[in-house]
């Protein structure tokens, strides 16, 4: 599903000096050169992983295919 909706996942790993458990967060980067068309088709694509995302984690299934 991430590579058909063309999603790049990037993980980052915390520090282990953090004191605070940082909120999740989700980091996208825009350039000049997209247009509304592309940034229209990258929030629709989000969504759809999202929601595979957050389904994987309530049946626990693996995602990565």
């Amino acid at each position: 599903m991430l590579r058909k909706e063309l999603v790049l996942v990037s993980v980052t790993k915390r520090s282990v000096l953090d004191k605070c458990k940082l909120p999740a967060a989700l980091t996208v980067a825009v350039s000049a050169a997209h247009t509304e068309d592309d940034l229209l088709a990258a929030a629709e694509s989000l969504m759809k992983v999202a929601a595979l995302v957050l389904e994987s984690r309530c049946n626990g299934t693996d995602l990565v295919k």
